[in-house]
Parts: structure tokens; C-alpha cells; sequence
């Protein structure tokens, strides 16, 4: 065999291996892929979740009870999650909505006439400043980025709850 012959074998052979090594990695990412999660994942619209989070039933404080006046910047929904309270001694509750401004997102429920913020998130770049969760008349959270404040609360009309952005927008940190 002479020294073209051997090349073209060691091509060949090269190619071969890139052929297996690439086709071997496909089906091992595909399987990985798969094998995540025993059920298909499926992404769901912004309806769909609305309304799955309406059939969910959220455990609130009853209205008597204490608010979260101005829980500190680092608390999130899930570390200040309320206790439950027996289905007897918990007030009637309204469909979660979602509400939406410049500086996040909260999703409040009304308890009676008062206000619960159920979560919050700010948007890119935002951070929390002061959240009040509830219940209480206004329920509110601050979002701010830099200097910039942004105000997004809660009220409820009829059992509803309502945005309510009263501060608007400042440019002073000291709101």
C-alpha cells in the first residue's frame, strides 16, 4: 500500500469516527432531553396560567390579622408565606389577578375588602425595595431601579382586585 493508499484510509477512518462521535452525541442529548421529566413538558399562555391559578384555592391571613407592613427588600412570596388557617376561620377570597407595571408584576386576591399580594416580581433591572403584603386596604409593592421608584399596588372594588399606582413614578428614593 503506498502512501496515498494509507492517507486515504486515515481520512476515511477519521471521517468515520466523526460520523459515530457526532451521531452517538445526538442521540445521548436526545435522550437526555426525553428522559428530564416523565411527561412531556408543555409551555402554557398567560391565560391558561391565569386560569389555573383562579381553580387553585390561595391560603391568606384572615383580614384581622396582621399586615406586612413593609417587609424588607430580601423577602420573597415564598418566604413570607402565611400559615393556613382552618377552611372555617378563612375569610372568602377572590380569583388571583395578575397586575402589571414598569417596575414588575404582583398577583393579588381580595379577603374580604382588603387586599393580599399572593406574589410579586420585578422586571429586568428592577429590584424590591418595600412590599406591604397584606391584607390591608392597599396592598403594595415598590419596585426601583437606580433612583427611578415605581409604585404598584392592590385595592379591591367589588371584590376585585385593582391596580393602583397612586405614587407614580419618582426620582427620589425617599418615598
Amino acid at each position: 500500500m503506498g502512501v496515498k493508499g494509507r492517507i486515504l484510509v486515515s481520512v476515511s477512518a477519521w471521517l468515520a469516527g466523526a460520523v459515530v462521535a457526532t451521531s452517538g452525541t445526538l442521540v445521548a442529548v436526545s435522550w437526555i432531553g426525553q428522559g428530564i421529566s416523565a411527561a412531556p413538558v408543555r409551555t402554557l399562555s398567560g391565560d391558561q396560567v391565569n386560569s389555573a391559578l383562579a381553580q387553585m384555592s390561595p391560603s391568606v391571613p384572615d383580614a384581622s390579622g396582621p399586615d406586612s407592613a413593609d417587609a424588607s427588600p430580601s423577602a420573597s412570596p415564598s418566604a413570607t408565606a402565611p400559615v393556613s388557617q382552618s377552611p372555617s376561620a378563612a375569610p372568602a377570597t377572590s380569583a388571583p389577578r395578575t397586575l402589571t407595571s414598569a417596575g414588575g408584576s404582583i398577583i393579588a386576591v381580595c379577603v374580604g375588602s382588603s387586599a393580599y399580594l399572593t406574589s410579586w416580581s420585578p422586571a429586568q433591572n428592577y429590584q424590591i425595595a418595600a412590599v406591604r403584603r397584606g391584607p390591608a386596604p392597599l396592598a403594595r409593592v415598590i419596585f426601583q431601579s437606580g433612583l427611578s421608584r415605581v409604585y404598584l399596588g392592590a385595592v379591591c372594588h367589588n371584590g376585585v382586585p385593582t391596580a393602583f399606582s397612586g405614587g407614580g413614578e419618582s426620582q427620589s428614593p425617599d418615598d
